[in-house]
């Protein structure tokens, strides 16, 4: 499997294991998702509880999309670049505008939006915007997308599959605990 594809790949599988993520935290605290939509980005209640499964629905959806080789990766990819550009800029508006924002991004509803959670989405779009620029996506016409053109390539198959997801699936974790990660490595003191 080449590095393009691999990237591409387990860019695919991180992108869709952290959608499934959003959207599981989200309806495990779905009570706190509708209030934090009102209290934290000002939306009424009623259009809270509108939007609320929405968005769940939308993650879910689209995640699994990403996990599924469709041989549909472009536009999987753009989708994915589209929603986190979305969450990021209103998130990121927020962050700016108000003293506390809290999104309930995976399900953490009490705890606010840091600036390593907006650092974050910014390094996934930077790898997303890569992929798609660098041809690293393997968005081929033929059909089963990368990973039915990874399994052609000798000695690619399943095993290589399975190494992209088990990447993936790591990388995803350690995105939904980038802050509380960052945070617990904390800053060197002075003069240490």
């Amino acid at each position: 499997m080449s590095g393009e594809l691999f990237f591409g790949a387990t860019l695919r599988y991180l992108l869709g294991f952290l959608l499934l993520c959003g959207a599981w935290g989200k309806s495990a605290s779905f009570a706190g998702l509708k209030h934090n939509l009102v209290e934290s980005f000002g939306l009424s209640a009623g259009l809270a509880a509108l939007l609320a499964p929405l968005l769940v629905g939308a993650e879910g959806l689209l995640g699994a999309v990403l996990l599924v080789d469709s041989g549909a990766d472009d536009q999987a990819l753009l989708a994915a670049l589209a929603m986190l550009l979305s969450f990021t800029l209103v998130v990121g508006y927020q962050f700016v505008s108000r003293d506390v924002v809290r999104c309930s991004c995976f399900g953490e509803a009490e705890r606010p939006v840091s600036g390593y959670d907006l650092l974050r989405n910014l390094l996934l779009i930077a790898a997303i915007v890569g992929a798609l620029a660098g041809g690293g996506h393997g968005g081929e016409p033929a059909a089963g997308g990368a990973l039915a053109a990874a399994g052609e390539e000798v000695g690619a198959g399943l095993a290589a599959r399975l190494m992209c997801a088990g990447l993936g699936l790591l990388l995803a974790v350690l995105c939904v605990h980038f802050h509380d990660l960052v945070t617990l490595l904390g800053t060197p003191e002075e003069g240490a």
